[in-house]
């Protein structure tokens, strides 16, 4: 299969290889991403509204911040509790606004973006520990927002989609707080880099092998926790009683064979999966919102399955 050609228009103008320009030069985190808003601002996206999203954000007494989505007059509605992506060393909650917006709006669930503590500053688990302690948090509070706290959904892309993995697989079991759904975007689950998909879009679709090796040097510095399963959720042995999951993966994607791989154990093991595996599309491309044609269109078939899953009527 082919690249989708909107996919690479866009590459042609932000750079094959996003930053890698910068990381044999520095491994100052702050400036790949100052590099990573540059690459942003070449071709920036519509500006999108929301189809009548509320947001409100909110600060928790440690300083975590949490940025609220839910279609107005709303209420009782499951709740998304979505890691972004950025290789842990990167992103925000402005960064990922339009995605969060899109589905929430067709969803009609509460999506509550999370703006976890960042790599090398703080490594691995304070990711872990943000989600959880976001998820204890509007589990007290989320009626106040519109939220029903006992269907809660974890959900992230990328390095992202690694958190609410290993977050998922650690509370499964827990009959006092259970996950009713897993949603991993082309998630980050393996930190060998030995899946053949690594070594085959190694260079040239935006994401690289170059900074994936970076990218885990930076959330998982000490080597021996590297394959710790609540790190690098490939390595737990067994996928037996995880919540139920969605798993989307890109073609032309260096981490597509890790998603692919970890859906078909989770279907093995008894789990219900969803897997869309999506053609010509590259790494990250669901937040490519007014840039690439079709991504909304991706995003209704993501939400259309949410919905499913959980009964949700819209």
């Amino acid at each position: 299969m082919t690249l989708d050609v909107n996919v690479a228009s866009v590459m042609d103008i932000i750079g094959r290889n996003g930053p890698d320009h910068l990381l044999p030069l520095s491994d100052d985190p702050a400036e790949v991403r100052r590099s990573l808003v540059t690459l942003r601002a070449k071709h920036p996206a519509e500006i999108f509204r929301g189809d009548g999203v509320d947001t409100t954000d909110v600060t928790l007494p440690s300083g975590l911040d949490l940025r609220f989505y839910a279609v107005e007059g709303e209420h009782d509605r499951p709740v998304a509790l979505y890691l972004h992506g950025g290789g842990w060393v990167c992103g925000s909650l402005d960064d990922f606004d339009k995605f969060c917006r899109t589905l929430a709006a067709r969803s009609h669930m509460v999506v509550v973006s999370v703006a976890y503590r960042l790599a090398p500053e703080f490594p691995f688990p304070a990711a872990l520990d943000d989600l959880s302690e976001a998820y204890s948090w509007v589990q007290e509070h989320g009626e106040e927002y519109g939220a029903d706290p006992k269907t809660v959904v974890v959900m992230g892309s990328s390095a992202g989609g690694n958190i609410a993995a290993a977050f998922a697989a650690s509370r499964s079991g827990d009959p006092q707080t259970p996950i009713a759904l897993q949603v991993l975007l082309y998630p980050s689950l393996d930190s060998s880099l030995a899946c053949s998909s690594v070594a085959e879009n190694a260079s040239g679709y935006y994401l690289t092998r170059k900074q994936l090796q970076w990218y885990w040097t930076q959330y998982v510095p000490d080597p021996g926790k590297l394959r710790d399963p609540l790190a690098s959720p490939t390595y737990r042995r067994s996928l037996v009683g995880l919540p139920p999951a969605i798993v989307v993966t890109a073609e032309h994607d260096p981490l597509h064979d890790e998603g692919s791989d970890y859906a078909a154990r989770l279907a093995a093991d008894g789990v219900p999966v969803h897997h869309f595996d999506f053609r010509g599309q590259i790494h990250g491309f669901l937040a490519l919102i007014g840039i690439v044609p079709g991504v909304e269109d991706s995003i209704n078939i993501l939400a259309d399955t949410i919905s499913a899953s959980l009964h949700v009527k819209r």
